[in-house]
């Protein structure tokens, strides 16, 4: 299956203040590509949010808006399945759109991969990506400003997936 995960922060609490987004790029099931940009918001940023993700305003100083972004960031997209751990991204993607009012970014489907985890492993205490890795014995750094990058365990918890992650995106 060829599928994208993607992964973004925001500056503060209002979702369309990205500050950086990553993308994966999956074919045939195997990482294929990534690409990440950090961004400038144009808005400030939360003591809370630094904290969750360690990105500060002068991490942003010289990186390109989120117009700036879009030429690159559309090439990844297409008619493939996206994928992120809750709906924030896709909320945070769809907000930016608006807040900078650029066409939304068309994509065939939209996978929660923790709603799949949830359906997946209802007896688990919890679905957060530290906790699935901690359960699968994947190695797991969180927020340490590498976006999707960071996050290599996604791709291997995305290979747990009872049949397969293709198995739950269909029908």
């Amino acid at each position: 299956m060829n599928f994208i995960v993607v992964d973004v922060e925001t500056a503060n609490r209002n979702p369309g203040s990205i500050c950086q987004i990553g993308v994966a790029s999956f074919r045939d099931g195997s990482l294929s590509g990534l690409w990440g940009s950090l961004v400038d918001p144009e808005v400030p940023f939360s003591a809370h949010n630094i904290a969750i993700h360690g990105i500060r305003p002068e991490d942003v100083n010289d990186a390109p808006n989120w117009l700036d972004i879009q030429g690159e960031l559309r090439t990844h997209f297409g008619d493939l399945v996206v994928a992120s751990h809750t709906y924030f991204d896709f909320c945070a993607i769809r907000n930016a759109n608006e807040r900078y009012g650029v066409a939304q970014i068309p994509w065939e489907d939209w996978v929660d991969t923790c709603k799949i985890a949830r359906a997946a492993w209802p007896h688990l205490p919890s679905y957060k990506l530290s906790h699935l890795a901690h359960t699968f014995g994947i190695s797991y750094h969180a927020h340490n400003a590498t976006c999707v990058f960071g996050k290599p365990a996604l791709s291997r918890i995305l290979g747990l997936f009872p049949g397969g992650f293709a198995a739950t995106t269909s029908g």
